[in-house]
């Protein structure tokens, strides 16, 4: 397929509508008519509110790169300079940034260059229009071309530039690069260059000498210590007594009641093993209602007295509260902008919680005998909270911090024992630490400093540098610190920009970026869990801290971003297009309702309302179904259009969705259908992501990457998530600034009615300026507009309710339900929707409720493995108890230990 380069410069892409709803407000209906303009009609009765619902939305690309910041100011006016590239060899053509290759352009083809952009692994991409209808494919700088024998990209490119017409000022300007790179990214030396972090500035943050961010110790010091609060009966009922005991009764209980020599058969084991469980479980589930508490109670503090209010603030930090046994952070940027920015004090509190949940799970997985402290994240009305169950211990109890010189006391070799074992449950790598001491002042060792002019120290650590460990007064060893235990991505320069650039060609002026804020490291973007356990080999924490990693460590981190860009994006996007099976997330064995057959390892989608969810059918019923009944509706279109045109036929609101497809028979539970464009796909896309070490941003690379068979009938479920989790993010940004519940009501409705809407200018403004800037953030695979005239509008209100936690009446939730033929008056042959003011969707709101994240729950531990941890266990117990011996804090309390320490006392 070749392409001409064409004389005309693309105009800009305006917002088109196709479907038009009634929608109304119950109880807020000034908040739609101030925004509909109202029309009398003859009878003089007032007309009803008409406000239309968006089914196809566009938004230029000059609005995609769009920050929070300038959202007021306008577009940067467009040079008409045309810029041409010619093609060297023969090469492939994309549908996108990362996409699936949809074609070969010959070599010599000339294409116009119609928008530039870079992707989050510096790979530069260029797009041109087609010949045929004008849509854009993309080519890559950086790829190799189609031919089997190439030689190395760095010694020829495979596009050339041949006529660049711009002004030597635009070619000079910083957002404009005159000469793209077609090279890989550069590894440590320029990648780190500027950007690395060193000892010295982790050590301030690990001590809490960041203004307006406290480190975790000085808090727990604070509210253990210096209130005294808790008296010995107050711990026994504490959050993090309950946890701690909980988990080691699940962990360590049968284990150690086996090694007691009293003969309990394997068999028994299981017994004990389950009510351990299940008093885990329950624990942790009063804890997540304990946390929905906090926040609702955050809230009303707002509008209460400061005399009256539930949650007692920290004399020094603003943002830290404590609330029943409980310390709360409130996540938001310091006065001095250390974290760079709302967005990034949200995304470091976020890292915080899944690294210390990931600490939990290795603990648990390794028997490592160390403690992890419970935390818990809850979003709440534009909020986001980290809180903490606070554990019994004070700053002066630190028996190990890397960054204080190794350990705080002399090197105790049960330490060192206990960290490479939760280390290797984590497959993080060894690694060394060197500093180097100038004129009595400690940094991090420099290529700058002659090795004559300092004294360099090394030193071994196994998990983040700046991880500390304490003894408790409870007897246990707890980690603090370990808000980086999760790698940062690769590469750390474009994970800083919290965006990823995009600069078109006729740009005459460069797109406004991010400070690099102090803290950047903190906010950046992590590793997922689940690819990290996966990957074969253990990976360095501290790959980007200067003195604490070398070029394989570098090099290591950049084979696993090679991954992600290449097999990981292509696994999620076979499993979603219906070409691989899925192996995780683990399914059960489900029957299909309509073609009887065993769903295994298959995606499936759920057909009922009901709420154990026992409705499922094949993706293969449900494509074979849909697409004949888009053809039918096509063949249906052009017909009437026929008709219309030799004017004997005149038809009115048309509906655009298939609405004629019915999957109601697939349905035996007795429950309500949902509608064909609402099936619930199992498992959802962000389980499938996440299961598969994704990070749903990348979910724009998995849509371009979708394979066109399939992107018709798949294509809408990621467009839902996508449109969903942008929009609740700017509904979080509105809550945020909403004083009383009334306003928070009123800021979802209007909300709501622009996101809805596709008619007027509010509408217009919303999904043009607001929510398109917003994906172009969230996902930066997102590079052109894609229509969304088939976005299933109850899909993506159901999605963004579970988002934002917005619970909606069932009637308000049927309203937008289009299953039901006869209740909207959906003729079967003639598919004309008729009017019926009965069938109005609208929108009731019963609650505004926080969301909140709490641990998961620890693998349990298989029969066979459970020899080899009770062998490597055991040779523990003894050397753990000799150590509390000479450690254990001079106020800690034997009543509070843990009871496998109890037993060996007694032993």
């Amino acid at each position: 397929m070749a392409f001409k380069p064409k004389s005309a410069t693309p105009g800009e892409i305006r917002m088109t509508q196709k479907l038009s709803v009634n929608l109304t407000v119950r109880s807020q209906a000034d908040i739609v008519s101030s925004r509909t303009p109202q029309t009398g009609n003859a009878s003089g009765t007032k007309p009803s509110v008409m406000v239309t619902i968006p089914h196809q939305a566009q938004w230029p690309l000059v609005k995609l790169r769009k920050t929070r910041q300038d959202s007021s100011t306008t577009a940067s006016p467009r040079s008409r300079a045309p810029i041409f590239w010619k093609a060297s060899r023969p090469t492939y053509l994309y549908a996108g940034p990362l996409g699936e290759i949809v074609g070969e352009v010959e070599e010599g083809t000339v294409i116009l260059e119609t928008d530039r952009y870079l992707d989050p692994f510096n790979s530069w991409w260029l797009s041109t229009p087609t010949i045929e209808d004008g849509s854009l494919a993309w080519v890559s700088l950086n790829h190799p071309s189609s031919e089997p024998q190439l030689s190395p990209p760095e010694t020829t490119s495979t596009w050339q530039r041949v006529k660049d017409d711009r002004p030597a000022s635009d070619e000079s300007s910083p957002g404009m690069r005159p000469h793209l790179p077609v090279q890989d990214p550069p590894l440590a030396g320029e990648e780190m260059k500027g950007v690395g972090v060193y000892l010295a500035e982790l050590r301030r943050w690990a001590a809490g000498k960041v203004d307006g961010v406290p480190s975790d110790v000085e808090l727990i010091d604070y509210y253990w210590d210096v209130l005294a609060m808790f008296s010995t009966d107050d711990v026994v009922r504490h959050w993090n007594f309950r946890y701690q005991e909980a988990i080691e009764a699940l962990l360590y209980e049968p284990l150690r009641k086996k090694c007691d020599g009293r003969g309990i058969p394997s068999d028994d084991l299981d017994e004990l093993w389950g009510p351990a469980r299940d008093r885990l479980e329950r624990l942790l589930s009063e804890f997540h209602v304990a946390v929905e508490g906090v926040a609702v109670e955050f809230i009303r503090d707002i509008e209460r007295p400061q005399e009256s209010r539930c949650l007692r603030r920290h004399p020094v930090h603003i943002n830290v509260f404590y609330y029943e046994d409980l310390c709360i952070r409130v996540c938001t940027d310091t006065p001095q902008s250390s974290y760079g920015g709302e967005s990034n004090a949200h995304k470091a509190a976020k890292n915080a919680f899944q690294s210390y949940e990931y600490l939990s799970l290795g603990a648990a997985s390794s028997l490592c005998l160390l403690s992890i402290p419970l935390y818990a994240l809850a979003e709440f009305e534009g909020y986001k909270l980290l809180v903490c169950a606070i554990p019994p211990l004070s700053s002066t109890n630190c028996v190990y911090a890397a960054l204080r010189g190794g350990s705080c006391v002399e090197k105790v070799e049960l330490l060192d024992t206990l960290l490479k074992r939760l280390a290797m449950s984590l497959n993080l790598s060894p690694h060394v630490v060197q500093e180097s001491a100038r004129h009595g002042d400690a940094s991090a060792i420099s290529t700058s400093v002659s090795p004559s002019s300092c004294s360099i120290s090394t030193s071994e650590v196994t998990l983040p540098v700046d991880i500390e460990l304490y003894t408790g007064k409870d007897r246990r060893l707890y980690l603090l610190n370990g808000s980086r235990v999760l790698p940062c991505s690769f590469p750390v320069s474009l994970s800083l920009l919290r965006e990823s650039t995009s600069c078109s060609a006729h740009s005459k002026e460069p797109q406004p970026g991010n400070a690099l804020s102090i803290l950047w490291h903190v906010a950046a973007q992590r590793v997922r869990a689940e690819l990290l356990l996966r990957w074969p080999q253990p990976v360095n924490p501290d790959w980007f801290v200067e003195g604490a990693c070398t070029a394989q460590d570098v090099e290591r981190l950049r084979e696993l971003s090679d991954f992600v860009q290449t097999d990981g994006i292509s696994t999620v996007a076979g499993m979603l297009g219906l070409m691989l099976p899925v192996e995780l997330p683990l399914l059960p064995v489900q029957e299909c309702r309509l073609c009887g057959r065993c769903l295994e390892n298959e995606l499936r989608l759920v057909v009922c309302r009901h709420e154990n969810r026992c409705c499922y059918i094949c993706t293969h019923c449900y494509t074979v179904r849909m697409l004949a009944g888009l053809d039918s509706l096509s063949n249906w279109k052009e017909s009437n259009a026929c008709l219309s045109g030799r004017g004997k036929y005149e038809h009115h609101n048309l509906c655009m969705i298939t609405d004629h497809v019915n999957f109601s028979d697939a349905v035996r539970c007795g429950g309500v259908a949902r509608s064909a464009d609402a099936l619930e796909l199992v498992p959802s896309i962000a389980a499938l992501t996440h299961a598969n070490g994704l990070n749903l941003r990348y979910l724009g690379f998995v849509y371009n990457r979708l394979p066109q068979a399939s992107r018709p009938v798949m294509g809408p479920y990621l467009e839902v998530e996508m449109v969903s989790r942008a929009a609740a993010k700017l509904l979080a940004c509105r809550l945020s600034r909403a004083l009383t519940p009334e306003c928070a009501r009123a800021v979802v409705e209007e909300f709501l009615t622009e996101l809805l809407s596709p008619s007027g200018r509010a509408a217009e403004r919303f999904w043009s300026e607001e929510l398109g800037p917003q994906i172009g953030r969230s996902f930066p695979g997102i590079a052109s507009p894609f229509s969304t005239a088939t976005l299933s509008v109850e899909l993506l209100l159901e999605r963004l309710c579970e988002l934002s936690g917005l619970d909606l009446s069932n009637e308000s939730f049927r309203s937008f339900s289009r299953l039901d033929s006869a209740e909207l008056g959906v003729s079967a042959k003639s598919y004309e929707v008729l009017s019926n003011t009965s069938a109005k969707p609208f929108i009731e709101i019963k609650a505004i409720l926080p969301r909140v994240k709490v641990y998961r729950m620890p693998l349990q531990i298989s029969l066979a493995n459970r020899e080899r941890a009770d062998a490597a266990i055991s040779s523990v117990f003894e050397r753990l108890l000799v150590f509390w011996i000479g450690y254990a804090p001079k106020d800690s309390d034997e009543r509070l230990q843990p009871n496998y320490l109890s037993k060996l006392d007694a032993d």
